[in-house]
């Protein structure tokens, strides 16, 4: 998938069951767990496939870390955690149909495997945007970033695949309480 390591992923869609949705994990060559809820009906690697033309503006990119910040940013790819039993799942709904309002962002992460898992934070917050995205930061086990940004209006990243994130909006950060196991805002 790169051109400097690989990536292995598993695809679930819509199509093959509602119940379950749009999924696809992703494990890098370094070992992290990414996850995505963007419906990839055909696949994630049209902008990692050989280009006949080697002046292409869009060669594959070399690793995991170009593949997030310029091809996978709008994709919506959770990160995570480096002990890889924690998961950080944001989903900002609604994105085409409420341009430039105020409009949900939800927060949740939770710990354990399979469906024996924890819920550790589950918070709602409502930012203004036209197209929402973020970026996790797992600085730890027990902390984590989620930087909040806006592509600006009529930039969708689905029609602007090379768009970057125009805007902004906050930072939210979020530390696990040593007492009780579960993560808090931290200010």
């Amino acid at each position: 998938m790169f051109s400097n390591g690989w990536a292995a992923y598993k695809i679930h869609t819509s199509h093959q069951g509602e119940e379950i949705g749009d999924t696809t994990v992703l494990r890098t060559s370094e070992g992290a767990l990414y996850v995505s809820h963007a419906h990839f009906c055909t696949g994630i690697t049209e902008w990692m496939q050989p280009r006949p033309n080697p002046d292409d503006p869009h060669p594959p990119p070399s690793g995991a870390k170009e593949f997030f910040q310029h091809y996978g940013q709008w994709q919506g790819w959770d990160l995570f955690a480096p002990d890889n039993r924690l998961w950080c799942v944001i989903n900002s709904p609604g994105q085409e149909n409420n341009r430039g309002r105020k409009k949900p962002l939800w927060v949740w992460i939770s710990s354990g495997k399979g469906t024996n898992r924890t819920t550790l934070l589950d918070r709602r917050y409502v930012v203004t945007g036209s197209y929402i995205s973020w970026a996790t930061h797992w600085l730890s086990n027990d902390c984590i970033a989620v930087d909040v940004f806006d592509y600006g209006a009529h930039r969708s990243p689905a029609a602007y695949p090379d768009s970057l994130r125009s805007n902004h909006i906050m930072t939210l950060s979020f530390r696990r309480n040593a007492q009780t196991a579960e993560f808090t805002e931290k200010n």
